[in-house]
């Protein structure tokens, strides 16, 4: 498959490229096939795989860190496209990924070079179907013009409704991978 030019997609498109596609079978199928597309697009792909149940801020906290680390120390060298998955857990229960990414919003906070998608089934309605949610390093300045209490809608699991306001949320035709939550960063410069 022939390297496609970055500058051709914006990231939004080249994260949303990344989990398309019809459903697979398992987590691991749709990782190595995201692997292989980011790669195919010119990016190093950062395969963190598939992730234990792990809290949503903690971990958005944890993959800002590496993207942050990523960028100052240019290793690896961008652009980058780290991918993972896994459940993500709440202080409540489960959480969505819109809560890891309003985290994770939060955790970049408005970095220039860093972007990020994730989908998983919608937790707010038919759980058959998808939604992928995508932030970017204007996120955080759009919800303050908005007046959206970012901090506030990551603690009371209600992430979804604020990526709904903004727009960033897209309806997707089918859950991914078995209604598994799916994730990258793309960290676009040095």
């Amino acid at each position: 498959m022939a390297t496609r030019d970055e500058s051709v997609l914006s990231p939004r498109s080249v994260l949303y490229e990344l989990f398309a596609g019809p459903a697979v079978a398992t987590t691991s199928e749709a990782l190595e096939r995201a692997a292989t597309k980011a790669r195919d697009m010119g990016f190093v792909a950062l395969l963190l795989g598939l992730q234990p149940p792990s809290d949503a801020t903690e971990l958005a906290k944890f993959h800002a860190a590496i993207a942050l680390q990523c960028v100052r120390q240019g290793n690896p060298m961008a652009p980058t496209a780290m991918i993972s998955a896994g459940p993500l857990l709440a202080k409540t229960g489960q959480a969505t990924h819109a809560e890891f990414l309003l985290a994770l919003a939060l955790a970049l906070d408005g970095h220039r070079a860093i972007y990020a998608y994730a989908c998983g089934p919608d937790a707010m309605n038919d759980t058959s179907t998808g939604l992928g949610i995508h932030i970017g390093p204007d996120t955080l300045a759009r919800a303050r013009q908005l007046r959206i209490d970012v901090p506030g809608r990551v603690n009371a699991n209600a992430a979804q409704s604020a990526f709904e306001l903004l727009g960033d949320c897209e309806k997707l035709p089918h859950a991914p991978a078995q209604a598994s939550m799916l994730r990258a960063i793309l960290i676009t410069q040095q």
